[in-house]
This record gives structure tokens, sequence and C-alpha cells, in this order.
């Protein structure tokens, strides 16, 4: 019994690890295209789907799963997650502007629109969205609900995708942990809409969605790049809200957790009234 389990964690580990690894070199690989503007970002960005759909593909044959057995069947949109994938970004923005404060127009140049901000748009909100998608709930999801069954699959792949994206930048301690449970609640309601729709594309939109809205809007200064829409905060408020990005992170998590109550409840609503025709009849 024990070395069952010691396979079977040795097995998830295993395809964790792979897979991260996998998305890491194959994103280094493509930097070199993908620096060379739009066009290259576009070519990066399919070349990467196909080497990561390849490597499911030859994964998932050690059990006997091809990638639509992994939520990853055709492309295929359902309304609940195109409205949540809607209400996420906006209700940010609209519950930030709550918040004293002003916002910036930035009129962006040609060149920054198209060296910086449709390039961004490009990458971390397409490619991320379907690429990360494919690797976390179209994948380890899946693998992890058929071992160790379907909470434990959407805690683990949420938390791992949660500490992932610590490394993408130097936090403070404060800032890493309202960081962690801002994108691993993110994980949790991508999991769950993938679960729910059986398939990672209403995640795919929603994980878009969220990335591209950061590149559009921006709370406070922003070192990587100018966005066209800046709010700043009052200088009334705490330091530690102004000088940071911690007012972004608890008011996104207030928001992610408000869209997985709603999701959940749609998905009951809609779940109950099909229920109900199919009794009439």
């Amino acid at each position: 019994m024990k070395k069952d389990s010691y396979l079977k964690i040795t097995y998830l580990l295993g395809n964790t690890i792979l897979m991260i690894l996998y998305l890491f070199l194959s994103r280094s690989m493509l930097r070199g295209i993908s620096s060379k503007g739009i066009f290259g970002r576009i070519i990066g960005l399919v070349l990467l789907t196909l080497f990561i759909y390849s490597f499911i593909q030859a994964m998932g044959k050690k059990r006997n799963l091809h990638p639509s057995d992994c939520y990853i069947p055709h492309v295929s949109f359902h309304v609940s997650g195109i409205l949540i994938g809607i209400f996420v970004p906006l209700a940010s923005v609209f519950l930030f502007s709550v918040l004293p404060g002003t916002w910036t127009v930035n009129h962006l140049s040609n060149d920054d629109l198209f060296a910086v901000t449709i390039p961004y748009l490009l990458d971390w909100g397409l490619a991320s969205g379907i690429n990360e998608e494919m690797i976390f709930r179209g994948y380890l999801l899946k693998i992890t609900e058929q071992t160790y069954g379907r909470k434990t699959a959407v805690l683990y792949t949420s938390v791992l995708f949660g500490l992932l994206h610590l490394a993408n930048e130097p936090l403070t301690a404060m800032e890493a942990l309202l960081f962690f449970a801002y994108t691993g609640s993110l994980g949790i309601l991508f999991a769950l809409i993938t679960v729910k729709s059986g398939s990672i594309w209403d995640a795919v939109f929603l994980h878009a969605c969220t990335n591209s809205a950061a590149v559009i809007f921006s709370f406070g200064y922003n070192p990587n790049f100018v966005t066209p829409f800046q709010y700043t905060l009052s200088g009334s408020l705490p330091s530690w809200l102004t000088g940071s990005e911690n007012a972004s992170f608890i008011l996104n998590i207030i928001v992610i957790w408000t869209a997985i109550l709603l999701y959940l409840l749609g998905v009951r609503f809609s779940g109950s009234n099909r229920s109900g025709q199919k009794r009439r009849r």
C-alpha cells in the first residue's frame, strides 16, 4: 500500500516538474522569435502552443490519455464562462476606482503601441492564457483528478499555480502573501470553470481577459511599460497601500471569490432548470 502511494506521488510530481520545465524551456527557445515584434510574437505563440500540445500527447500516451481526455477538446465556449471572463476585469477596474484617486489617460505613440502594448497583449494575454491553461488545467488537473479526486486536483493545481507566479518579480513578504492568495484564487476559479464545463477554453478566455486588463489598466506606477489607463491612489490612504500593489491584490482577491460564488450559483441554477425541464417532459 505504501509502495503504491509512493509511486502515485512520484508519478504526479515527476509529471508536474516535466511539464513546468518544458514550458520554461519552450519559452526560452522561442524568446528570440518573440522579440521580433508583433509577427514574431504570433509565430512564437503558435509554435509554443504546438510544442505543448505535442508534449501533452506524448506524456498522455503512457496512461492512454488523448488531449481531448485532458480537458483539451476542440475549441468551444459557454455563455457562463464568457460572462465571468468579462465580469472579473471590469469588476476589478470598477472596484479600484471606488478608492480615492485619479485616472490618467496616457496617449501612447505608435512605437509604444506596436512595440510594447500589442506584443504584451499577445504574450501575457493570449499566449499565457492558452499555454498555462493547457498545462495546469488541461493536463495536470486531469492526471491529479484521476489519482486523488477532483477536490485535491483543484487545490493542488491552484497552489502550484500561485507558487510559480511568485518567481515573476521581487516582492516584499506582505506582497508575496497577497500575490499568492490572488494567483492561487485565480487558479481555483480557472479549475472550477474547467471541471464544470469539461473544457479549458472558458478558463483560457478568462485568463486572457484578466492578463490583458493588466496590460491596459495599471494601478500606480508600472516600471515595465506605460499602460493606456493608469489609476493613481490618493496620498491620503495608508502608505502600505499607495506605495505597493497590496491594494490591487486585496481588491482582486475580493473580485475573484465573488466570481467563484457567482459562477457556482449560475451552474447550480442552470442545472436545476435543466432537471426541471426533464421532469416536466
